[in-house]
């Protein structure tokens, strides 16, 4: 009787464990997707400060845009 007390026991505690291990295995498989998103994020960001640094100097050198007049006005001596 004590043998099938401690086999039960224990058969229990392998099916305890066994559930933790495949939540551990979520977890990790969830973490990796989250960090996956994240670095597809950064890239996407990445690429858009690039595009409005491109599009920053485009109209700080465009001397036909409607803010030159105000930037040639402000260098000229009083």
């Amino acid at each position: 009787q004590m043998l099938e007390i401690s086999v039960f026991e224990l058969r229990s505690t392998v099916t305890e464990l066994e559930k933790r291990l495949s939540s551990v295995e979520d977890e990790g498989n969830e973490w990796k997707t989250r960090y996956e998103t994240q670095v597809e994020l950064n890239k996407q960001l990445e690429r858009q400060i690039i595009i409005l640094q491109e599009k920053m100097e485009l109209i700080r050198g465009n001397p036909a845009d409607k803010l030159s007049i105000v930037r040639t006005f402000d260098q000229m001596p009083v």
